[in-house]
């Protein structure tokens, strides 16, 4: 007759091993799958009610006193993928454009195709991209103050392709501008948002443009009328 407590460490263990299966099978989807389609919330959400799972458990199965291994290498694997999420947020920053990806590649001393079918997060822990995660870190920060320099680059060309002009008839035969109070408030309001762009010490993949919307014609008062 198996005793009371050998029937509680059988519930504990296949309660463990059990456990272990599921996480087993939760990282086999996140490493061989798309690493572009890698949600991360989801993996941040697992890994935090596993945790709670594998700490609620320990506690029952230190009160039988036992000490197992298995529920150890189990939590290890839980709190190794936790580590990881820095990484793979800043990996998975959709403003890293190819000119980080190049970048990142030249550092590393390594080659890899970001965007390929083939690239998961099995490729991205043989690459041990996890050893240059400061410079992965820099570059995916550089490449969010890059793209607000481009979002709002192209908010100025949406804005000025747009800009309604305040026409009116004049002498039957001929339109005049009526007023040009809004391009001039749209003059200055880029004027000042141009210049602090481009004092940024992240605007140097932007510069052409920059210079191309100081100096065009259509952007300078001079060819306003007054």
């Amino acid at each position: 007759m198996i005793s009371w407590q050998t029937e509680l460490d059988l519930e504990l263990l296949d309660g463990v091993w059990t456990m272990l299966g599921e996480w087993t099978a939760h990282m086999d989807t996140w490493k061989f799958g798309k690493f572009r389609e890698i949600d991360v919330g989801t993996i941040e959400a697992a890994a935090a009610q596993y945790s709670k799972r594998i700490t609620k458990l320990g506690k029952e199965v230190k009160q039988t006193g036992r000490d197992w291994k298995v529920l150890d290498a189990l939590r290890e694997r839980v709190e190794s993928i936790k580590k990881l999420m820095p990484l793979i947020t800043d990996l998975r920053n959709p403003a890293m454009r190819e000119r980080h990806w190049k970048s990142l590649m030249e550092d590393v001393g390594k080659t890899f195709d970001p965007h390929a079918d083939g690239f998961t997060l099995e490729i991205v822990l043989e690459l041990e991209l996890e050893h240059h995660s400061d410079i992965i870190a820099e570059l995916s920060q550089a490449a969010g103050k890059e793209l607000a320099i481009e979002e709002a680059l192209h908010r100025i060309e949406v804005q000025w392709e747009t800009l309604a002009l305040d026409l009116a008839e004049y002498k039957g035969d001929y339109i005049k501008l009526r007023s040009v109070d809004d391009l001039y408030s749209a003059l200055e309001d880029n004027s000042v948002a141009l210049s602090t762009m481009k004092a940024s010490r992240h605007a140097a993949a932007f510069l052409a443009q920059l210079d191309q919307w100081e100096k065009a014609p259509r952007y300078s008062p001079r060819y306003l009328p007054r």
